[in-house]
């Protein structure tokens, strides 16, 4: 099977890709970066799991401050694309 994509924007560790047959582009992440939010996950649960509740959120924290740089880099390649996001932004920060 053959797939053609292209790369609209790029920043950081981060590209926005438009696929063919694709309404919206996707959010590409290098290898490295997705498995240090698999990392920070591993050890929250694995912190929790023996009671370590300040460890184990720390480490929550830690990937969710990752994923949440992945959206900010996502939506504002978007707007430098010119594409509206696929979904309404609502604020989930604490």
């Amino acid at each position: 099977m053959s797939y053609s994509a292209e790369i609209m924007e790029t920043q950081g560790d981060y590209s926005l890709v438009k696929w063919e047959g694709r309404k919206f582009p996707g959010l590409l992440i290098q290898g490295d970066t997705l498995t240090t939010v698999l990392d920070d996950l591993s050890e929250a649960r694995s912190e929790l799991d023996v009671g370590n509740v300040d460890d184990g959120r720390f480490a929550l924290g830690e990937a969710l401050r990752k994923v949440e740089q992945m959206l900010s880099s996502y939506e504002e390649m978007m707007l430098l694309a010119g594409v509206k996001l696929p979904y309404f932004r609502s604020d989930h920060a604490e």
